[in-house]
């Protein structure tokens, strides 16, 4: 970002004398970055009580988990992904030295989700209810 300030011209008087001046002052800013230490691996689900997250270690992409088969798509509650998911500490750097803004640092969009089947079939409404298994 760049800010000139003032330039000026003056005539003085009748005998047409002349002075000018310019100064200048750039103002030089860097924008803050989000930086994203694995942010995507906070996102996760619960089941029977426990919550599955790469960042938790309790799940790994590269792997397939098995769930009792009795389980529905119900059960499996999905983590709400907020602003607070992230650090001002970890997840912020500003070169500058400037903080994150203490009240609402981050702006955080909707996840959405949604379930399909073997075959890539979506599903929804009363299907949720049914088993896994």
């Amino acid at each position: 970002m760049g800010l000139i300030l003032l330039s000026q011209w003056i005539h003085v008087g009748s005998v047409n004398a002349i002075l000018t001046a310019t100064s200048s002052q750039i103002i030089t800013g860097n924008a803050p970055q989000v930086v994203v230490l694995s942010s995507a691996d906070k996102h996760g689900f619960t089941v029977n009580g426990v919550f599955y997250s790469e960042a938790s270690g309790t799940i790994k992409s590269s792997e397939v988990k098995e769930f009792d088969g009795n389980l529905t798509l119900n059960d499996f509650k999905v983590a709400i992904y907020t602003s607070t998911n992230l650090d001002k500490v970890e997840n912020y750097s500003d070169i500058d030295g400037d903080s994150a803004e203490p009240q609402k640092p981050f702006k955080v969009e909707s996840t959405n989700y949604w379930w399909y089947d073997n075959n890539g079939v979506r599903i929804i409404g009363d299907d949720k209810k049914k088993i896994i298994g």
